[in-house]
């Protein structure tokens, strides 16, 4: 099964939109794998931003779910780039997930099925 490459670019997209958003200093960092026995393509948006809690990490998929750091900053968006990014994943046929620390940044990963 291909992939819908409109989609694929939308999500990436999305998520170094993210990174962009959060991270003032440091790196961002894009990468994948392709698990040829899975038939998955693996990508990764890896970020030394501000980082999220537990909590954070529990409702950032969510439809407005934003990260707000209110001593800090006001950060711009509605809240849906990842809520939409996290639908897109599942309709090809895929997870996506994030780890994530307080002041150490966030790396989301998704996979999709892929036929090379």
């Amino acid at each position: 099964m291909e992939t819908d490459p409109f989609r694929l670019q939308q999500i990436i997209s999305n998520l170094l939109d993210n990174a962009l958003k959060f991270t003032e200093e440091g790196f961002i960092e894009v990468g994948y794998h392709y698990d040829e026995q899975a038939k998955r393509l693996n990508i990764y948006v890896k970020d030394t931003g501000i980082g999220m809690t537990q909590d954070q990490k529990a409702y950032v998929f969510q439809r407005f779910g934003k990260i707000e750091e209110r001593a800090k900053k006001l950060y711009r968006g509605a809240g849906l780039g990842l809520a939409i990014s996290k639908n897109l994943v599942e309709m090809l046929g895929g997870t996506i997930r994030v780890e994530s620390a307080p002041g150490k940044g966030s790396t989301f990963m998704f996979n999709l099925p892929f036929e090379a």
